[in-house]
């Protein structure tokens, strides 16, 4: 099983959707993460098969928080890579009229 993570920001950029094969799409977006604004952080998800719709309801600008796991794979070369993969997205709203370092 893995281990869940989760993440605030601002998406700055939602890509098409990718059909990969008949039986496998995906989606990415990617994240403006600000905690240290001198050097902000752009990362990128992946929501893959019934998640892609999901990002039909966001647009760049939205803050919000995001729900993944991190996938990692190994060709037979030994050449290792890894995967942000959301699963859950959700609108944040800031609780008060200053915004928080990151948003």
């Amino acid at each position: 099983m893995s281990q869940s993570f989760q993440i605030e920001g601002i998406v700055d950029e939602i890509k098409d959707e990718e059909i990969i094969s008949e039986n496998f799409k995906k989606r990415v977006l990617v994240l403006l993460h600000n905690p240290n604004p001198e050097y902000p952080d752009y990362i990128t998800f992946e929501f893959t098969q019934q998640k892609t719709s999901v990002l039909d309801l966001y647009k760049k600008g939205d803050k919000v928080s995001i729900s993944f796991n991190i996938k990692g794979r190994r060709d037979n070369s030994g050449r290792g890579w890894n995967t942000l993969q959301g699963y859950q997205i959700e609108k944040k709203t800031p609780q008060n009229k200053e915004e928080p370092a990151g948003w």
